[in-house]
């Protein structure tokens, strides 16, 4: 009966042992401590995070799946590091692994439909960086936009301008016109462009119809000179 009481302590004891170092305050697991519900890998301070991981040297969280793409989150302990002009405090997110041709990171905001249709996304298709934003089609940039080429789609152009119902405004009006306002008629102020600024595609369809319009000008005082010429020629 005494042995198999100190048997029963015995259990419970190595029990207890067991069960403090795996539930405890917190457990060394090697690099992996469990402290206050908070998880450290590298660390056993983990500060306000509940997950923190930390290292002196290519510190990164990973997660991929059964084929090996995966997203990775990298703090650079030296110049390049993660990404190529990288420097000390960035934080470089990015994509490893390709097996559809293209890798992609997607910013994802539920609608109420939860159809997916809010998104903003970008990647590398092989050809170059793409960017796509779904639903809210405005995209604000607070600064100088560079770029090798620029594609703008309009649903209008300015052809109408060689259209034979077009009404041309006279030159007599026209210079009218533009004493009394200083600006061409169609095109904004000065002032308005500084407060709205401009809509370039829109921008270019006014320009391209005064472009237009003084080709029709031009073919107009031809016309003009030529009859004057001919008239001229019948008085010598």
């Amino acid at each position: 009966m005494k042995t198999k009481i100190l048997l029963i302590v015995c259990v419970l004891f190595i029990s207890g042992e067991v069960f403090s170092q795996v539930y405890g305050p917190w457990t060394d697991l090697g690099t992996v401590t469990y402290t206050n519900d908070k998880i450290g890998i590298g660390t056993q301070n983990t500060g306000e995070s509940l997950l923190k991981v930390q290292g002196s040297l290519h510190p990164a969280f990973e997660i991929a799946n059964s084929s090996n793409t995966l997203l990775q989150l990298g703090v650079p302990t030296s110049p390049n590091d993660f990404a190529t002009g990288s420097i000390l405090g960035d934080i470089v997110i990015r994509t490893k692994g390709d097996i559809n041709g293209h890798q992609g990171i997607i910013f994802y905001n539920t609608n109420n439909d939860a159809n997916g249709a809010n998104y903003f996304a970008f990647g590398d298709a092989g050809n170059g960086l793409w960017m796509k934003i779904f639903n809210n089609k405005t995209v604000k940039i607070d600064g100088k936009l560079f770029a090798k080429e620029i594609e703008v789609k309009t649903n209008v152009w300015a052809d109408f301008v060689f259209k034979s119902d077009y009404k041309l405004m006279p030159l007599n009006e026209l210079e009218r016109f533009i004493k009394e306002n200083n600006h061409l008629p169609n095109i904004p102020t000065e002032a308005e462009v500084k407060t709205d600024g401009i809509n370039v595609a829109e921008m270019n369809v006014k320009l391209l119809q005064k472009i237009e319009e003084l080709t029709l000008y031009v073919i107009q005082l031809k016309k003009e000179n030529e009859q004057i010429m001919e008239s001229l020629q019948k008085f010598k």
